[in-house]
This record gives C-alpha cells, sequence and structure tokens, in this order.
C-alpha cells in the first residue's frame, strides 16, 4: 500500500511537472508572438513618420490667457517685468499697466486696437464708441489717446493687461498682481 501511494504521488508530480512545462511552453509562444506584434508596430510607426513633413517652426498665434478668479480681494499693485508699481483698484491696474506699456513703445502699443482676443475693449474714439459703439465707461490711457473699457470684472482687466503685454511683444508670466 506504501508503495502504490508512492506510485501515484509520483505520477501526480510528473503530470503537474507536464502541465507546468506545457504552460511554460505557451507563454514563451505567447510573449514571441507580442513581440512580433511590437516589431510590426514600430515598424508601421516607422514609416508613417517617414511620410510626414519635417516641423517647421511657426509664429505662434496670440494665446488668450484666462486670468483666475479673484474674489473679494483688492489689488495692492502689480509687477511687470520685475519693476513693482501700485494699484489700488483693478481699474487702476488696467490703466497703469496699459500707461507703462504705452511709455516702453507707443507704436508697438498701437496693435493693441487691432490684434489679439482684446482689441474690441480698445478704441481711438472715445465718443463714437461712447454713443453706439462697444465702450460703456472709456478711460484715456495716459497721452496715448487710445481708450479702454474700464467697466469690466477684476477677472476680465487681469485678461485685458495680460492681452495687451503679449500684443506688444512681452511675456504676459513677468506680469502679476499682489493681492490683500
Amino acid at each position: 500500500m506504501a508503495r502504490e501511494a508512492s506510485e501515484e504521488f509520483t505520477r501526480a508530480v510528473r503530470e503537474r511537472i507536464t502541465s507546468f512545462k506545457m504552460e511554460r511552453e505557451a507563454l514563451i509562444r505567447k510573449r514571441q508572438q507580442l513581440d512580433e506584434e511590437i516589431d510590426s508596430l514600430n515598424g508601421e510607426i516607422e514609416q508613417l513618420e517617414a511620410v510626414l513633413p519635417p516641423a517647421q517652426e511657426a509664429q505662434p498665434p496670440i494665446k488668450r490667457t484666462r486670468a483666475p478668479r479673484r474674489p473679494g480681494r483688492r489689488p495692492t499693485g502689480y509687477t511687470l517685468m520685475g519693476t513693482q508699481y501700485r494699484a489700488s483698484t483693478f481699474k487702476g491696474v488696467l490703466l497703469s499697466v496699459c500707461a507703462t506699456l504705452h511709455d516702453l513703445g507707443p507704436a508697438d502699443f498701437r496693435h493693441v486696437l487691432t490684434d489679439g482676443p482684446t482689441h474690441r475693449y480698445f478704441s481711438e474714439d472715445r465718443r463714437e464708441r461712447e454713443h453706439g459703439g462697444e465702450l460703456r465707461k472709456p478711460e484715456a490711457i495716459g497721452n496715448s489717446g487710445i481708450f479702454v473699457e474700464t467697466n469690466v470684472s477684476a477677472a476680465m482687466a487681469e485678461h485685458l493687461c495680460r492681452g495687451a503685454i503679449q500684443v506688444v511683444g512681452l511675456d504676459p508670466s513677468e506680469f502679476a498682481i499682489e493681492t490683500e
């Protein structure tokens, strides 16, 4: 009886080993099949890349920048190109940024009238826009002869600042409003 049990145990172990060997061989075949599929896909990718035209450096379009919401916060000033300025309202920030940009380059600043997503908030003719145009409450930007709409939210004032900064060719990331 002990011998029969030993033979049965040996037979069970051999069957188990045979089963493991078969599973191992099946996994090896599956891995080879997957490797072949990967090689095939890599070949297709190379063919597609060969057909694509070379990348060209294009002038990036003026991007719309979305200003973060600042509900209930009052500005204390802003920083533009590393210089700090004082302003106690978002309207003041808007007017001051525009005046500063105009002082830096009057010719470049005039592009706010025609370029970018914010051009409809700027005008050279206060009266025409005021009596049937788009601006409800225009304010003069220093002595530039250009007016900006000031009847805007805090977020829109910041958006207009960033848009004007971008239109004149500066980096909008160099602008920040400090609030309290």
